[in-house]
């Protein structure tokens, strides 16, 4: 496995962006990626650094089960 997130850490992430979104900093749509974690989590203990991850709106959960660190990640959501 990539990463060593859990279903608590996705979810946090999530729970800020949402948070700085409701305050009108982040200009573009954010697609929350809740309910899901679980299944996520354990697809990603099959994918390698090396594999390509393909995503919809939905991929901030993606991101960060494929080793994106989430700081890097808040910072481009924030970015636009």
């Amino acid at each position: 496995m990539i990463t060593n997130l859990t279903k608590k850490d996705l979810i946090a992430f999530e729970e800020d962006i949402a948070q700085i979104f409701d305050t009108g900093v982040i200009k573009a749509p954010v697609h929350s990626d809740n309910g899901n974690e679980e299944q996520l989590i354990e697809i990603f203990k099959e994918v390698q650094e090396d594999d390509y991850v393909c995503c919809t709106w939905r991929s901030h959960y993606r991101c960060l089960l494929k080793g994106v660190d989430p700081q890097r990640l808040k910072s481009d959501i924030l970015a636009g």
